[in-house]
């Protein structure tokens, strides 16, 4: 395991008369340029996780090894800023950060924290407004993200804004 940013150093040992030649490869690509016993990767990102394999060969044969990298790297969400929801409507939600190790999470709705990664809400008109906050933390750090939701009026022919919309207090403030 290597964190991001960090560097990747893999050895790959032989013996072999004549000499070995050698090649790597990341998940069944080869690595171009990537052609001595020592493979070396600085600043790796989380995209270059996954099965290296290292081929060493000559004129009798071919023996290999393969070693898995995982990078850890602290969670991130993409993050949906609001929900466009019809009163009444029950709706999962569910957040989904991207994280190795794989991040713990809580989610905070209504004034209530949830050890959860969803939650499955009954929508009222008074809803619109509301913060949705998630919260996804593992060794190296942690992250949040909030949704506003957004209730329509179920009876309203453009299902236009309900008028009985909370005041959405300032975040941060």
């Amino acid at each position: 395991m290597v964190k991001e940013f960090g560097v990747v150093n893999l050895t790959c040992t032989t013996s072999s008369n004549p000499a070995s030649n050698y090649t790597w490869s990341l998940n069944g690509r080869s690595i171009e340029g990537a052609n001595r016993s020592l493979f070396v990767k600085y600043n790796v990102s989380r995209y270059v996780a996954g099965e290296y394999k290292c081929t060493a060969s000559n004129e009798f044969g071919a023996a290999y090894n393969v070693t898995v990298v995982n990078v850890m790297y602290p969670p991130e969400f993409i993050c949906k800023e609001k929900l466009v929801v019809v009163e009444g409507q029950e709706r999962n939600f569910s957040c989904n950060a991207s994280a190795y190790p794989l991040p713990t999470y809580t989610v905070r709705y209504n004034f209530t924290n949830y050890p959860s990664k969803a939650l499955l809400i009954n929508l009222k008109r008074n809803d619109n407004g509301s913060i949705i906050t998630c919260n996804a933390s593992n060794s190296l750090g942690s992250a949040e993200c909030k949704t506003v939701l957004i209730v329509t009026c179920k009876y309203y022919k453009r299902a236009a804004r309900c008028n009985t919309a909370k005041k959405i207090k300032p975040i941060g403030v």
